[in-house]
């Protein structure tokens, strides 16, 4: 489902849901008319939509990678025993070797690869911006159509008695 179905899809939600609180009644013609504004769909667009919230969690988890990738590598410990006569018995083994490592990488890479995650984190940061631009931007599309639909069923439902009245 591509992005504006998605928010045309919103748009009718927020109209169900909020045309059950929001009514206002035109006496001339008895109907009962729905008072949608735009700054409710656009709320309702930013709270509940699922592009918003994806790049909302995707810059919340790229904000956690320069500390990682800032750090050193984990220390490995390892052990290992030659010739032991038993399985168990490692003290009558000929050669214990103990062996702890740690990867230390050239000066100022870890500084680096810090730098260069906390410059995506601030790129996914303002990704979250520029979609939440989009979705109002689409949003505001979607209602101005709903919109556009009901004033041409307003037109067409005038014309509709004009033509009665003189037929």
């Amino acid at each position: 489902m591509n992005r504006y179905t998605r928010l045309v899809a919103t748009a009718w939600f927020c109209a169900a849901t909020h045309a059950t609180t929001t009514y206002a009644h035109d006496l001339t013609r008895g109907a009962a008319i729905k008072s949608l504004s735009l700054a409710a769909v656009l709320q309702e667009a930013k709270d509940h939509n699922p592009e918003i919230a994806a790049a909302r969690q995707n810059s919340t988890a790229m904000a956690a990678i320069p500390a990682q990738v800032s750090a050193y590598d984990d220390p490995t410990f390892s052990y290992e025993a030659w010739d032991t006569p038993e399985l168990h018995r490692l003290d009558r083994a000929n050669n214990n070797i103990l062996r702890f490592s740690q990867r230390i990488p050239f000066p100022g890479k870890r500084r680096l690869a810090g730098d260069v995650a906390r410059y995506e984190s601030d790129q996914a940061r303002h990704d979250v911006g520029a979609v939440e631009l989009a979705v109002a931007a689409a949003a505001k599309r979607a209602y101005y159509d709903l919109w556009l639909a009901y004033e041409r069923r307003d037109v067409f439902a005038r014309e509709k008695t004009l033509v009665e009245r003189f037929t």
